[in-house]
């Protein structure tokens, strides 16, 4: 019976301590989830319910793209612009509307991961993915940004992510659109994009030139003074004379285009590997753009050569003044040959899908009702963070983040504590009642007894409290410690920031240019 009593009373226990546990992680649950989607839901689930990340997957997937966007900001701004206090710059106007350099983070941040929830949820509902092939080759892409192997295994293990959770956040998710941009408007997809369509907006959105380009500053970039650009717009005037007289116009790109290198300059095999495509650009192919002007992704030409080139017809010629230079340009036919319209076939299919996929997509955000969580993302702003990418870690630093990932939150100190307590009340209670039955026992039962068949003496007084017959059930003990120890790997496992310092030596350069001359 007594036995039955202990039982009682370490459940009575543990019940109480549950309470305590209880009070502790629900103090806590605002800062340990990053979002609640329709009906509450923290987790993200597929269209039947199952679960695509928990909850504590998701708030590390928003810390992740809060640290890399923070970080890969300051590297840019003390890189370009010398700035040398950052936390200090955040709190600088990004506009004139008064938000400041951190707001405007923090709003990249909410973006990338809310495009991140969108995109992860319609893969799994359309059952898309990556080939292994797409994954090298985006890995080969992230390559190029000099994030050492080295780094990216600290970081995982600051931040609480496995290499492949990374990999997924940084490098394949961003790069799913395009999937569902083959899937919807590919061919045989549900909203097929013809190739009928697309070379019909080829021809009618896009314009081929060459040109023939005269700079207003000298070698070393200082303007030229009054008489020497009249000298050069005098030129360009001469130029264009001949040009129209059935002069060739590759033969003055040669002699005369300061965009033009003489291949024979050049020593260096590299810089005359580079010479060389830009030059077959200006003799052969030209330059193909669009309505607003774009030459490719991340190049634009000047408004006022645009809007000349697509009002003239094919094989003439016109000169443009822009603020940087001087333009003669001559307009040539798109369809030449067909290699210039499969270099931009891709190009065309996607600026006809992605204004139809943008609707898609902002469908699916809307359907999801993501409501980011304040009191979690604060945690993690900007300010509140420091330098993880793009820097050399110090031994000193490795301790701080080390210590910092694997401390203990204050919940599961208070946890620890009540568990430690309830355990020793037990132990104390357990020994008050065997001492007091044992003393029962000195009154009522002799200290020996013989056993009259094989004249042994049996000492009694060791074993404790014998069950009242052979025939009760048994009963075991629950142990309270496998009860309230600390679950680390469970998926609702208590999110933790753990950044630690580091250097801020930088090593990443913008590589995003534009033409606007």
């Amino acid at each position: 019976m007594v036995i039955k009593k202990i039982v009682a009373i370490v459940l009575s226990l543990c019940v109480l301590t549950g309470i305590f546990a209880g009070c502790a992680s629900s103090s806590l649950s605002n800062t340990e989830y990053a979002v609640t989607f329709a009906d509450g839901e923290k987790d993200l689930k597929d269209k039947d319910g199952n679960v695509i990340a928990t909850s504590a997957q998701l708030a590390k997937v928003y810390k992740l793209y809060a640290q890399y966007l923070r970080d890969f900001y300051e590297n840019y701004v003390k890189t370009v612009y010398a700035v040398t206090d950052f936390n200090a710059y955040l709190t600088q106007s990004a506009d004139s509307s008064g938000k400041t350099v951190e707001d405007y983070l923090i709003q990249q941040t909410q973006s990338a991961f809310t495009e991140y929830l969108v995109i992860k949820k319609q893969m799994k509902d359309l059952g898309l993915s990556f080939t292994d092939e797409e994954k090298q080759t985006y890995e080969e892409t992230y390559a190029s940004q000099g994030i050492s192997e080295e780094q990216t295994k600290e970081i995982c293990k600051t931040i609480g992510i496995s290499e492949e959770e990374y990999k997924d956040c940084l490098i394949y998710v961003p790069n799913g659109y395009t999937h569902f941009i083959d899937y919807f408007y590919g061919p045989g997809g549900e909203e097929e994009i013809s190739e009928e369509t697309i070379r019909n907006s080829y021809n009618e959105n896009y314009r081929r030139f060459k040109c023939i380009l005269l700079l207003k500053t000298d070698a070393s970039g200082n303007t030229l003074t009054t008489n020497e650009l009249t000298t050069k717009q005098q030129k360009a005037d001469s130029i264009l004379q001949q040009v129209n007289a059935g002069a060739s116009f590759e033969d003055f790109i040669k002699s005369d285009s300061e965009a033009y290198t003489d291949p024979s300059t050049v020593t260096d095999e590299e810089s005359l590997e580079s010479v060389n495509k830009t030059n077959d650009m200006l003799l052969n192919t030209g330059y193909i753009i669009d309505s607003n002007g774009s030459l490719d992704s991340v190049s634009q030409i000047d408004s006022s050569v645009t809007e000349q080139v697509f009002s003239m017809n094919v094989g003439e010629s016109a000169m443009i003044e822009t603020t940087t230079a001087f333009w003669v340009v001559k307009l040539y036919d798109l369809n030449e040959s067909e290699d210039l319209y499969n270099e931009k076939r891709d190009e065309v299919f996607y600026s006809l899908a992605s204004p139809k996929y943008s609707a898609k997509y902002t469908q699916w955000e809307q359907d999801m009702s993501i409501t980011l969580n304040e009191e979690f993302t604060n945690t993690v702003k900007p300010s509140a963070l420091t330098t993880l990418f793009y820097s050399d870690t110090s031994s000193d630093t490795n301790q701080v983040a080390e210590k910092q990932t694997t401390g203990l939150s204050v919940a599961q100190i208070v946890i620890i504590g009540v568990c430690a307590f309830v355990v020793l009340v037990a132990v104390l209670v357990i020994l008050m009642i065997v001492l007091s039955n044992r003393n029962k026992k000195k009154e009522t039962e002799p200290l020996v007894s013989t056993d009259a068949s094989a004249n042994v003496v049996v000492d009694n007084s060791d074993l404790g409290d014998l069950p009242e017959s052979s025939t009760e059930e048994s009963t075991s003990v629950i142990d309270i410690n496998s009860i309230n120890s600390d679950q680390t790997s469970t998926d609702d496992e208590e999110y933790k920031p753990v950044f630690g310092e580091t250097s801020e030596d930088s090593s990443k350069t913008d590589n995003d240019s534009s033409t606007n001359q």
